[in-house]
């Protein structure tokens, strides 16, 4: 699949390429996420600092060979389905860990 630029939305920077990732899974959305949650801690969204989500996010961004060219090989895909399927998890986990807090 074609790889697209970020897409800005303010200040933050949102990697398009994720989608085609998870597309290329090829599993149902219920099969997706029983499959998420069977790996997922219990306790992975108890961190709700917005400042360690960000970093995290900037520590994978600045991975080498994160942004590819044009083209996505299968290489890329191999090599960054586990980290979009842990951040869909933790992502998953933080905002039930805000919902939780706000509806106390």
């Amino acid at each position: 699949f074609k790889s697209a630029q970020p897409l800005k939305v303010g200040q933050f920077s949102v990697g398009v390429n994720n989608t085609g990732l998870i597309r290329n899974l090829n599993e149902g959305t219920e099969a997706l996420t029983t499959r998420l949650l069977a790996a997922s801690s219990t306790t992975m969204g108890d961190d709700l600092n917005v400042t360690h989500a960000a970093e995290e996010s900037c520590k994978i961004v600045s991975t080498a060979g994160f942004y590819p060219d044009r083209k996505v090989g299968s290489d890329y895909v191999e090599r960054f389905t586990p980290i979009v399927e842990q951040r869909l998890v933790l992502a998953g986990a933080r905002l039930a860990g805000i919902l939780n807090r706000s509806f106390r």
